[in-house]
């Protein structure tokens, strides 16, 4: 079985363009989106770029929708026993 990195490097796609395979690898790839965008919008704050502030903004709106999304499949399934 080939790991999703393997497929990347393969494919020639950076690692944030290779769909998470795995409930983990989804929770930590929108952790780091979430964190990415913290960083970004800080950055954005402190050399005054208003790009780079709603940019921010945006990654970690978006990794806190995927964190959620995750938890929400995770109750669902604990929910539903099949």
């Amino acid at each position: 079985m080939v790991s999703v990195p393997a497929k990347a490097i393969a494919a020639g796609a950076s690692g944030s363009q290779v769909i998470a395979s795995t409930e983990m690898e989804r929770r930590a790839e929108a952790a780091d989106r979430e964190l990415e965008g913290y960083m970004q919008k800080e950055n954005g704050d402190e050399v005054g770029s208003p790009a780079d502030q709603v940019a921010g903004r945006v990654k970690q709106a978006t990794g806190a929708t995927q964190t959620r999304l995750e938890d929400a499949k995770t109750e669902a399934k604990s929910r539903v026993k099949v």
